[in-house]
């Protein structure tokens, strides 16, 4: 499936944020606040539609707010097969491309063990640090990042074990 990426509407989040609704349970509302107070502190927010105008993706970065130069990259993915998950991967290039005009680095953490988001920032061409020492109950995260030399977005994963 193809995608355009362009600068993100409010029907875009309102779309996002029903899909979320739709699928989330107990937990949706939370959900839905958590992006909706996201997109209000994003610098940037773009979307992505697939080739009927439905969104499919959102993406926005917040500044660090220890770090003002460095942006907390998030990302929003409404579709669920492993070929739109690449697809919305290598569409996300562009995004971050933009990001790192503004930040000189981008950086997300995510669950150890979650394969899929660790798959999608590695294709995006984040570095993914080892799993940190979980705190108290949490469970272990990576640390991804990239910094605005690391722009030429090897098309290899670049995970540091």
């Amino acid at each position: 499936m193809r995608y355009t990426v362009q600068a993100a509407t409010a029907s875009d989040v309102a779309h996002i944020a029903s899909k979320m609704s739709e699928n989330g349970g107990s937990s949706a509302s939370a959900a839905v606040n958590h992006l909706l107070r996201s997109c209000a502190f994003s610098r940037q927010l773009w979307a992505a539609r697939d080739l009927d105008g439905t969104p499919a993706a959102l993406w926005g970065v917040v500044p660090a707010p220890d770090q003002p130069e460095t942006g907390r990259l998030w990302m929003m993915l409404v579709e669920s097969d492993e070929q739109d998950r690449q697809d919305l991967a290598d569409s996300s290039r562009l995004v971050v491309d933009e990001m790192l005009t503004e930040f000189g680095e981008l950086e997300n953490i995510v669950p150890a063990d979650s394969s899929e988001a660790i798959e999608i920032l590695s294709r995006m061409g984040f570095h993914l640090g080892p799993p940190l020492p979980a705190q108290a109950d949490a469970p272990l995260q990576r640390r991804a990042w990239l910094e605005s030399g690391d722009a030429a977005f090897a098309d290899q994963s670049r995970v540091l074990n």
